[in-house]
């Protein structure tokens, strides 16, 4: 017989807003195992201890073990394919523990793993659009004390990189329209960059999404409303009707705590864990095998040297950069953020042209989450995005969403334009091809990539004239 959920934690995904469900689990300081299978019948857990997040694990291939200390830069390329067969072939064995002997990291180090191994996979429940959960008592995870997750770091990582856009803009409005920080917010828990501090500006007085987009064009409209979600449901954000009443909506703030040990009695722990590990899968651009018809010609993730532009003009003077295809290095010295992020952007470029689509994405991910308003590194992730689909019909309107958006707002409009080009030639779209792939020939006249495409395409547009 099933045991009832804790704290009647039970339900559909969709009821109600997500990151809602996972603020109450913490506001409440509830204890047990959240258990969230998708209608694909994928499984993710994510255990609480008095509403702290002490463990989480996800079937994604982007959050096994391995896959994480790579993009955290714990371990180097050329040690994954040893560290993961380690991993496989010992499936008794706390998967965190055997990356943290096999790479020798410290103490620190392996800590900053587990945290980031928790985070990244309870930020994944958000991708699942429809499914059933429920709470149970029983946590099975491995829990080590005093490595712990804040939720409200899990919802903003959650719904900025994982909830569709269909369901952020209905979530959101269930939850309001104008909203103002409260004069108490502990706004560090959730890990925002400085590069938000204009939308925190505008929450002091109360905004709309409306507002803040009219007002700062330079940050994306999903990072305003992502944002807003999160910091509404963690309770840093009342919801207000006009510019001064409030309303009486606002969630209770999630309280700052840390397993220590003595603080409570844990739960019963299951040392055994299943790791979740794919091997990395080679995709064309096209989905199939390469051929050398016009539909495939040039559908390879090849890139061009704009990614050797902004190593060029975007790193700083007197930062040192590595040469395309090098191993990084982990030393104990910590790079800031646009740094990394330039550089988990050119490692994304170059599985790109190695048709590592599953590492490229990986990678631009990285770059995505250190840099959120940078809209080249948004445009390449598209790409690779699309170029790993499996149906890119499925993917195009977003795919176009994000590449127009690139050109309207980047320094460097070209890569988007070039890549709307391809887009629409994988897609048969011969015509609109031809009109991106000619747009870039016009603001640079000496593109050779862009002058193939249209070479290629032309006789194709022809024959389809004359039918």
């Amino acid at each position: 017989m099933q045991t009832a959920s804790v704290g009647g934690v039970a339900g559909l995904v969709g009821e109600e807003a997500w990151g809602a469900t996972l603020a109450s689990i913490a506001n409440r300081r509830l204890t047990g195992q959240l258990q969230l299978r998708g209608d694909d019948a994928k499984l993710y857990r994510v255990a609480f201890v008095d509403g702290m997040v002490v463990g989480a694990s996800s079937p994604s291939a982007a959050d096994s073990i391995v896959r994480i200390a790579l993009t955290s830069h714990l371990i180097s390329s050329s040690q994954v394919a040893a560290i993961a067969k380690l991993v496989s072939g010992s499936p008794n064995r706390d998967e965190h523990d055997i990356v943290v002997d096999a790479a020798r990291l410290t103490d620190d180090l392996a800590s900053k793993l587990r945290r980031r191994a928790i985070l990244q996979r309870a930020a994944r429940t958000f991708a699942v659009d429809r499914g059933e959960f429920r709470l149970d008592p029983l946590i099975t995870l491995p829990v080590i004390r005093g490595v712990d997750v804040d939720i409200r770091a899990v919802l903003a990582l959650g719904i900025r990189m994982n909830l569709s856009e269909n369901r952020l803009g209905s979530d959101l409005r269930r939850l309001g329209s104008r909203f103002r920080l409260v004069p108490t917010a502990q706004l560090a828990a959730y890990e925002f960059g400085p590069e938000l501090a204009p939308i925190i500006d505008e929450l002091r007085e109360g905004a709309t999404v409306a507002e803040i987009d009219a007002r700062h064009r330079e940050i994306e409209r999903r990072i305003v409303e992502s944002m807003l979600y999160a910091l509404v449901v963690g309770g840093a954000c009342e919801v207000v009707e006009g510019p001064s009443t409030a309303v009486s909506r606002t969630l209770t703030p999630v309280p700052s705590r840390t397993i220590t040990p003595g603080s409570r009695n844990m739960p019963v722990v299951s040392r055994t864990t299943t790791p979740h590990l794919n091997s990395p899968r080679t995709i064309t651009a096209n989905g199939s095998q390469r051929s050398s018809t016009i539909e495939d010609i040039g559908s390879r993730t090849r890139t061009t040297d704009w990614h050797e532009q902004r190593q060029k003009t975007d790193v700083g003077p007197g930062v040192a950069t590595r040469s395309p295809g090098s191993t990084p290095r982990v030393s104990g010295i910590s790079k800031p953020p646009p740094v990394l992020a330039d550089e988990a952007f050119h490692r994304g470029v170059m599985a790109l042209r190695r048709d590592d689509v599953v590492e490229a994405v990986l990678e631009l991910v990285r770059a995505s989450e250190l840099a959120p308003m940078d809209v080249d590194y948004a445009a390449m992730l598209a790409w690779a995005k699309f170029c790993a689909a499996p149906d890119k019909n499925l993917v195009a309107a977003e795919t176009r969403k994000i590449l127009e958006r690139a050109v309207r707002r980047s320094d460097k409009p070209m890569m988007a334009r070039f890549y709307l080009g391809r887009v629409e030639r994988i897609l048969g779209r011969v015509r609109e091809a031809l009109m991106h792939f000619r747009q870039v020939l016009e603001i640079e006249p000496g593109h050779a990539d862009a002058a193939a495409e249209i070479r290629m395409l032309e006789p194709r547009a022809a024959s389809d004239r004359r039918r």
